[in-house]
Formats: structure tokens, sequence, C-alpha cells
């Protein structure tokens, strides 16, 4: 078994993906956490863990910071690095310190699974454990999982096939006997001493012997084309290891199986899940519990839905993490965000689908309070007024004033007014040039760029459109009344 050092600087999110990996069929029974980079530092001179898992961005000393130092130690630990910002330059320099891979928060179990999987896999071979190129097909190392390019590249159809021993460990027999049941379509072959992972060529009428089914769990995944799908491939194989619970033992499962939608929970609808975020981001809480109250009289009529409550409120919960966390940026709700984010583990402890019920309304409540709070006025509104201010203004300038993505301020802009910003924007500015016209001594050049346009020309061009006359005609006219 290894262990794991954990690092970010909020305490609800090391406990939330402790609480996770426990909950994993993985090798890491050890934990040990750091609210920061330099923290960290000191902790892995004494602790020595055997992986890293860590935030990007923290106070004292960045992740990005204490992975490079580690590296200039010329330590090799695993890393997993984890963030909330789907940044390209992470990702980059994520390469550069030669991270196992890059998670995105909020972080979905089974790409956490793989993740660990992939680490569990390379602490392995450090301990002795060497993979077995057995075809002369291809060499292919699978541990390629872990982000390295390869390259050769296939130009046919694989899958990969998970071969797990039911209480005992992998034999010379079972490999060979693995081994022998591709023949000439394996292309490689990974061992060791508790799986058996294979890349071969996909055969849709491949067939288990009951001796091997019977004695080992089989998965596979899903059919795949070229070696950049390997890491995919992979977390298929886990993901079908998780929902095997009620199956037949000795049958072997592919991905498409598990991941029929007839197999999957049932979970509200888009549309559903849409009307929840509209009533937030409108600053409805009447509109917010209707939205609720329908959602649990559409769970109550499920035959499960005892069984299915927890995975049925949690998605709630992350589809208003995701829809607000892109588009609103508000650094002192973090808790509110971390209560959304960890939904599922902090629902699952409340037992009952009533009490579920009422702790997601509970947080969904103090979530929309913490917003108002946040923005007193309607955004919609405190836009107009910093456009009354200055008429030039660009869309992403009003976007980044209020803290919101453009996109989102688009959309929000439009529903409230019912005209698109853009229209909006133009017609306040030839507004403001017909009152300066009439008002001032200023030329239309400068006019023109008080009110936002850079070239006179094109001043010119939508002041006429706007009101059928140039500017100096307006002018003109308007003074003499």
């Amino acid at each position: 078994m290894y262990t794991l050092m954990l690092v970010d600087d909020h305490k609800i999110i090391l406990d939330g993906i402790q609480m996770m990996i426990q909950g994993m069929d993985v090798a890491f029974d050890r934990f040990i956490c750091a609210s920061n980079g330099q923290e960290a530092l000191e902790l892995l001179e004494r602790e020595r863990p055997d992986a890293v898992i860590t935030d990007i961005r923290m106070p004292a000393m960045d992740g990005l910071s204490f992975c490079k130092t580690v590296r200039g130690m010329k330590n090799d630990i695993p890393i997993i690095l984890l963030t909330g910002y789907d940044d390209f330059e992470y990702a980059r320099q994520g390469i550069e310190i030669q991270a196992v891979c890059y998670l995105l928060k909020p972080v979905e179990k089974d790409e956490l699974f793989a993740a660990l999987k992939t680490v569990e896999l390379m602490l392995d071979e450090q301990a002795g454990r060497t993979l077995e190129a057995c075809s002369e097909n291809a060499s292919v190392i699978i541990r390629a999982v872990n982000g390295e390019k390869l390259l050769k590249t296939f130009h046919q159809q694989m899958a990969l096939y998970h071969f797990l021993p039911r209480g005992e460990a992998v034999s010379k027999e079972l490999a060979r006997q693995v081994k022998e049941l591709f023949g000439q379509s394996l292309l490689s072959i990974y061992v060791r001493a508790s799986e058996i992972l294979c890349l071969a060529q996909w055969d849709e009428e491949r067939r288990f012997p009951p001796e091997l089914s019977d004695r080992v769990e089989i998965n596979v995944s899903s059919m795949f084309e070229g070696l950049d799908y390997l890491g995919d491939a992979l977390r298929q194989l886990y993901i079908v290891h998780i929902k095997r619970s009620g199956r037949r033992e000795s049958q072997a499962l592919s991905f498409e199986e598990v991941s029929h939608p007839g197999e999957s929970l049932k979970t509200p609808s888009n549309g559903e899940l849409e009307e929840i975020n509209n009533a937030i981001a409108f600053f409805d809480r009447d509109r917010l519990d209707k939205a609720l109250n329908r959602l649990d009289d559409k769970l109550a009529s499920q035959k499960n839905a005892e069984e299915i409550a927890a995975a049925w409120y949690s998605s709630v919960c992350m589809s208003v993490y995701k829809h607000f966390y892109e588009h609103i940026s508000k650094p002192n709700m973090s808790e509110e965000f971390n209560y959304l984010l960890y939904g599922e583990l902090l629902l699952a402890k409340e037992r009952s689908r009533e009490n579920m019920a009422r702790f997601m309304r509970e947080r969904l409540h103090v979530f929309l309070a913490k917003l108002c709070e946040n923005n007193k006025e309607s955004v919609v509104e405190k836009a107009k007024a910093l456009l009354k201010e200055n008429p030039g203004r660009s869309q992403q300038e009003l976007a980044d004033a209020l803290h919101i993505s453009s996109q989102y301020f688009s959309r929000l802009f439009r529903r409230e007014t019912g005209e698109s910003f853009s229209g909006y924007s133009i017609r306040l500015r030839i507004e403001t040039a017909k009152k300066c016209l009439t008002t001032s001594g200023l030329t239309v050049e400068q006019i023109g760029k008080k009110v936002g346009y850079d070239s006179e020309k094109h001043f010119y061009t939508v002041f006429r459109k706007m009101t059928g006359m140039s500017p100096a005609q307006y002018r003109r006219l308007h003074s003499k009344q």
C-alpha cells in the first residue's frame, strides 16, 4: 500500500478528496495533507509520500512552484495537478514538470480513480514490476496512459481487456492462458501481481472460455482506433469494474453494456436543471422552490427513489456548481461553491431521501442568498448604469466589470430586456450622440469617439442608418428648434 499527499488551501476539498479516495479500490491507505506548497515541501522531506495530488492556485507557494521545486530536487514522485481553471498555460507547465495528469474541478470520480490507478501502476513498476511486450505484432507500452505520446500509431480497431483474478494472484499459468486466448491478435500485455491488461485487435465474436471467466473478472473497453484513445480506454475499464454489482460473476462486461442509457441512474433532465440555474441567476427564491418541489415529486415517483436519491440531488448541486463557477467569479464565495462541489459526499451522510432533499435545498438557499448579497442590484441594471456613464463600453468590458463571462452576460441581458446587448448599446450610443450634437460644441468626430466610435466614418454610417440623416444634418435641424 502507498501514502498519498493532498495539497489544497481549502480544508473541505482536502476532506472531500480523501473521503472519495477511501471509497475506491486503490492502493492508497495513508494520507498527508498540506494547505500550500511551502507546507507540502516540509512534509515531503519528513513523511516521504509515494505520490502527490496538488491544487495549483494557493497562497504562500502555489502548486506549480511546489512541483518545480520538487523536480529541482531530482525527485520523480508522481504528481497529479488539480485546478478549477481550464487554462492551457497550466496544462503546458504541467507537461514541463512531468505531471501524471491534469484534472479539472469538479473532479469526476471515474477520472480520479483512473488517475490513481495510473499512478499505482507507475509505483508498482518502480518497485520492480516491469512491462512485458509479448507479441511480434507491436511493442506497445501500456503505461503510456499517463499522457506520454507513442511514436507508433495503429490504423486498426483495438480494445483494452482487463483480467482480475478472484481471490488469487496472477500466476504464470494464467498469463500464458490469456496470451493463448488472443493469439496473434495480441498487441501487448501488462502483467502484475493483481491484474493483467491486454491491448488486442478488436473481435466482436471473441468469447472467453468458462474455465477462465469463472475464475477471473473480465472487463472490456470500447473499440477504438489510434493510441491517443488509450487513456480513455483505461478509464472505461475501471468504470466497468465499479458498475459490475448485481451481474453474473462469470460474465465478461464491456463498457457499452454498463454505459447503456437503460442501465444508468435516472437524474433530472437538462431542462429541469436549467430551470433551477435560471431561478438562481434571476435571484428568484420562489421560482427555485417551485422547481425543487417538482424535482422532489418526480423522484418520489421512482420505484428506487431511496436508492438513487444521493445521485439525483448531487446532480443538481453539480449542475449549479458548473454553471455558476464557469460564469461568475466570486472569490468570497469559495465555501458555498465547495459545498456544491462535494454535494454527493455530504448528501450521502444524510441517509434518507427526505433529509437529502432538505439538505440540498438549504445549501441552494445559502448559495442564492450569498449571490444576492453580492448582487444587490440586477446585473443588467448595473450594466445599464455603467453604460450610461460611458456608452462606449464594450460587452467584454462590462462583463469583466461585473465579474461574469461575456457569454453569460449576453444571455442574461437578452432574457431581461428582450433585445440583444449590441442592439441596446447602439441605440444608447446614438441617443447620447444626438444629445451631444444639440447641446455641446464638440465636433462630429469628438462626439463619435465619446460614444465609442474610433472611426468617424463608422459613426457617420451608423448614425445615418439609425436616424435617416447625417450627424451634421441632425445638428442643423435640431439646433434651430
